[in-house]
């Protein structure tokens, strides 16, 4: 009987979030490093100074970076405290700060896709497009298909010889089932995944030529 009573529990608490009423909800995009890091580049990062741009948010929706139909209301869900382009660059900034570089913030957007290479008191300059960010389920309690999909690119260019030296084609997706309740956690899961993979420079220690 225990066994039964705990099993309706449970079915009343999905009911209770499927029958949550829609609205607008934040993820939480922030990113810490692991305490204990180490350093692929080695001691050659530290003396590389990194101007890093703020990311170019160059998808269709960008009022958004979730959704789940539901028959109690919509939910659509945005990034907690800051526009996706900031908490990317955020992300991207702490990454590259743990493993070593100097990072300072190049005060404007960089978009790589123009060829051109902003002016930067530094060795290097770190910016990027975020193709995508996106998830989305149909709001069924026990399961829904669900497509979790980010895609970032992150370029790397010499202020001084104002040419780009290399790219990276960053995805972390998801596809399968989940519960409408998962879903912020599944975005949450996917970015986090892509900031991990975020490269370093060429020449010190990952190369930034092909796709990953």
């Amino acid at each position: 009987m225990r066994s039964i009573a705990n099993v309706v529990v449970a079915a009343a608490a999905l009911l209770l979030v499927g029958c949550a009423s829609g609205g607008t909800r934040t993820v939480d995009l922030s990113y810490t490093p692991p305490a204990a890091v180490t350093s692929a580049s080695g001691s050659a990062a530290v003396s590389k100074r990194i101007a890093l741009a703020t990311f170019v948010d160059a998808r269709e929706k960008t009022d958004r970076i979730g959704f789940t139909k539901s028959s109690s209301g919509d939910v659509i869900y945005v990034p907690k405290g800051a526009s996706l382009a900031e908490a990317v660059t955020e992300a991207v900034a702490a990454r590259l700060g743990a493993e070593g570089y100097t990072v300072t913030r190049l005060g404007s957007a960089w978009d790589p896709r123009s060829g051109e290479v902003p002016s930067a008191d530094a060795d290097l300059v770190v910016g990027g497009v975020v193709e995508e960010f996106y998830g989305e389920s149909d709001g069924n309690v026990i399961w829904s298909p669900a497509d979790t999909d980010v895609r970032l690119v992150v370029a790397v260019a010499s202020p001084k010889e104002q040419r780009i030296i290399g790219q990276s084609v960053i995805r972390s997706s998801l596809d399968g089932t989940t519960t409408s309740a998962s879903l912020p956690a599944n975005l949450r899961e996917r970015f986090l995944a892509a900031v991990e993979q975020v490269p370093l420079a060429p020449g010190l220690g990952s190369s930034l030529s092909g796709a990953r």
